[in-house]
């Protein structure tokens, strides 16, 4: 019985087994087919037909790399390098030795400039198949990129040497012998490749560019005629023939090659777009807008001839005519659909420039609302979001854009701006690094980048992307003084002399480069070398600020007063009035002790300048060194009156005032700053503490802790104290001791700090600890209220 039901179990089984057998080979010809099938279409040039047979098979077989090979080759077709790049990855990871994917990936890596990582894969395929082709062009490649000229060329020859007419290995071999300007040997190349390969373009359109470059001019023509004659639909080679034919004076040809192309399809937008390019380029602008006339009488419901419209009316500085045309655009589709939507962001972007934000945030709603993928309004929301300082609603837009199109750079900015503002840091760090996947050169995501850097306290890193900048753009200024602040920032002056003396190299007439040079000389006290370069900035930019500033500061310390006086009064002949000029002049007189010269040039400086604050509080400083501060104060009040109350003369007119007891007029000094700057978090303090201090009735009170409560958040520990002496005096003792005791511990061992605190431990009835901090201020010789600690010291010792 036992050995009946074994045997009967082993039947089942077999009976069991043997359909899932047959369904697994089953399956297994099934994505063969799929693979088998897209591998044709991918050949014939059906890319579209063959990711579907592709994705067939592998929903059946996700590990299949020849698969992820192929998909990854449409990605790279689709120039989607992103995507081409996974996909390589892919087949990898399921077939570590796939070669062809080695060197796809290979030469992704090196477009993306990682020569390390491309050069483990290329050694990799050349360890196993020493000859094979595109690994020896993937390798040339590389030997390029690294300044390795004969290396490149061995690696094509090799190639070619394996494989006759191989089409990587020509192009490799034909640039090597073109940038060498040996052109005949880089055309009979190119030649003999194209015999063996006559439907390759490739071939064709790097022949016809180096002919160009060569002065083959007929040559060229001839080229990109017989692409054009061997691929009749593909309209783009018409169009780099056109080109050429308008950019030898043949534009006649050009014209009617494009002409020709437009009535095979009269309504193709590419074609009419191409047509009114050269034209614009050829006749201009109004014959254009004719031909334009008359593409829309043939087809009057073209919305991209709409557009096209519109173009040509903001060219035209015609903003207000652009708009009407996006808005008929709009209606025409009633509102719906994908020209509706272009129209509309156009319309929105518009909107934008001019800061109408409500406007141009509706239009971009009304898009959201019908297609809350597109990648337009959601770059534009994430710009207005940024305007209303909305960074979450920023970072959400952009993150939803970038999922879909991971090849936008300025969202790739953007989001790392947004993540800036919120201290996101590294998240910042991350969105550059995609931003400059994207553009390796792309010097406003370098510039972000060194910022970012610097933000975070990394000059060092700071300073290295601007050096690799300066190498791609020698002749960028913007670049060599970012890199000068750093350099000043880190004081190494022999970088700030190195990198002046390299910018006057590139851009000799430009000041900046000896300004530069001669400033790292000056902090190395070699300040005759230095003078040399101020005056040579000061030659190409006679009335440049900065560089006879630094003149000055280095003739003083070569103890050439007299030179430097002369070299002021040089300028005041040509400039009497200028500001700065006299400054120094003013500084100079005073630093050697001639106040009355010093008066005299500051009073000048303040008649020439009436509406430079800082004239007026240089003169009231000067005066008060004669006359003191009481006599001197008037000079700060007409100083506000001929400004009209400048914040910086009220402000330093309001601590004069204080100084001198003039308490009354301080409050209303301040109460006029604040009614017109009300931002200005010093003024607030001292009118707080003034109406505090001096103050008793309810209403003075009141309005001093109004002042006080906008301070209670600050980082400075002055205004903190300000918010606990409000409290104090007010009788709120337990909130004042809690502001107090924050603002003694943010700055230790400060006078007037513990006097308050004291004071307010005194009124708890904490007499110990009244006691400590009131010795503090009554030890302290600059503290002008010793005398009232001592006394309220005192008064403790007499209790007991």
């Amino acid at each position: 019985m036992k050995a009946k039901t074994l045997k009967f179990l082993a039947l089942a089984c077999s009976i069991l087994l043997v359909p899932s057998l047959v369904g697994c080979k089953g399956y297994e010809a099934r994505k063969e087919a799929y693979y088998e099938k897209g591998k044709t279409l991918f050949e014939d040039g059906d890319v579209k037909r063959a990711r579907l047979e592709l994705k067939n098979a592998l929903q059946i077989d996700n590990k299949h790399a020849p698969s992820w090979y192929l998909m990854g080759r449409i990605e790279e077709q689709n120039r989607d390098l992103r995507k081409a790049y996974a996909s390589y990855q892919n087949a990898l990871e399921n077939d570590p030795d796939h070669t062809d994917s080695l060197v796809r990936r290979a030469l992704l890596l090196i477009l993306a400039n990682d020569l390390e990582k491309a050069t483990k894969d290329v050694d990799r395929v050349l360890a196993k198949t020493p000859n094979h082709p595109d690994a020896l062009v993937a390798r040339a490649s590389l030997r390029s990129r690294q300044g390795d000229s004969a290396g490149a060329e061995a690696d094509a020859r090799s190639a070619l040497a394996t494989e006759s007419g191989h089409v990587g290995a020509t192009l490799s071999l034909a640039s090597t012998l073109s940038a060498r300007n040996e052109y005949n040997e880089a055309e009979s190349v190119l030649q003999q490749a194209i015999e063996l390969n006559p439907d390759e373009a490739a071939l064709y359109l790097v022949l016809g560019r180096i002919q160009d470059t060569s002065g083959n001019v007929n040559g060229a023509m001839s080229t990109l005629k017989t692409l054009t004659e061997k691929n009749p639909d593909t309209f783009g080679f018409k169009v780099r023939l056109a080109n050429y034919y308008a950019g030898h004076n043949r534009a006649a040809d050009a014209e009617q090659l494009l002409r020709a192309a437009l009535n095979q399809a009269p309504g193709d937008s590419e074609r009419q777009r191409a047509l009114l390019s050269l034209l614009g380029r050829v006749h201009g602008v109004a014959t254009v807008e004719d031909e334009l006339q008359s593409m829309l009488k043939q087809t009057p419901d073209s919305a991209n001839l709409r557009f096209i419209q519109a173009g040509l009316a903001l060219n035209n500085q015609d903003k207000s005519r652009a708009m009407q045309i996006y808005e008929e655009i709009v209606e025409s589709a009633n509102g719906l659909g994908p020209d509706a939507i272009k129209a509309r962001n156009a319309l929105a972007e518009l909107l934008l420039r001019d800061r109408q934000f409500e406007q141009a945030e509706a239009l971009v709603k009304t898009t959201l609302e019908e297609e809350s993928s597109d990648s337009d309004a959601l770059l534009l929301n994430s710009v207005i979001a940024m305007q209303k300082k909305d960074y979450d609603q920023a970072i959400v837009d952009l993150r939803a854009l970038l999922s879909e199109r991971p090849d936008r750079l300025v969202a790739w900015r953007m989001l790392a701006q947004a993540h800036v503002v919120r201290n996101e840091f590294d998240l910042a760090q991350d969105a550059l690094d995609k931003a400059l996947e994207l553009a390796p050169d792309d010097q406003v995501s370098q510039s972000l980048l060194a910022q970012l850097k610097l933000n975070q306290g990394d000059a060092d890193g700071a300073r290295s992307v601007l050096e690799s900048m300066a190498e791609q753009a020698p002749d960028n200024f913007g670049i060599h003084q970012a890199l000068a602040r750093i350099h000043f920032a880190q004081q190494d002056w022999g970088a700030l002399a190195a990198g002046g003396e390299k910018l006057q190299e590139t851009a000799p007439d430009q000041p900046l480069g000896p300004y530069l040079e001669g400033l790292g000389l000056q902090q190395q006290q070699r300040h005759a070398e230095a003078i040399t370069l101020f005056e040579q900035a000061l030659e190409l930019r006679p009335r440049a600020t900065e560089p006879l500033v630094a003149l000055v500061q280095s003739l003083l310390a070569a103890g050439e007063q007299d030179k430097a006086e002369q070299r002021l009064q040089q300028v005041l002949k040509s400039d009497p009035g200028n500001f700065t000029v006299l400054s120094l002049l003013g500084n100079l007189y005073f630093s050697s002790g001639d106040i009355d010269r010093a008066l005299q040039v500051t009073r000048t400086a303040v008649e020439q300048n009436p509406q430079v604050p800082t004239a007026h509080v240089r003169l009231f400083k000067l005066q008060a060194t004669q006359q003191g501060e009481a006599g001197s104060v008037e000079t700060l009040r007409r100083g506000a009156q001929v400004t009209d109350g400048n914040p910086l003369i009220m402000f330093e007119l309001g601590s004069a005032l204080e100084r001198i007891g003039e308490y009354g007029e301080a409050i209303e000094t301040y109460d006029s700053l604040l009614q017109k700057n009300p931002q200005v978090q010093a003024a607030v303090n001292n009118l707080a503490m003034l109406l505090a201090t001096h103050k008793t009735d309810q209403a003075s009170l009141d309005r001093a802790l109004d002042l006080a409560m906008q301070l209670k958040d600050s980082d400075q520990a002055v205004f903190i104290d300000t918010v606990g002496w409000v409290h104090h005096k007010r009788g709120e003792y337990e909130q004042a001791g809690v502001y107090l005791q924050q603002a003694n511990e943010m700055l230790q061992g400060n006078a007037e700090m513990s006097f308050h605190l004291g004071m307010n431990y005194l009124k708890l009835g904490n007499k110990d600890e009244a006691r400590k901090y009131l010795n503090v201020a009554a030890s302290s010789d600059d503290f002008s209220g010793r005398e009232e600690a001592q006394e309220a010291i005192d008064r403790i010792a007499g209790q007991g």
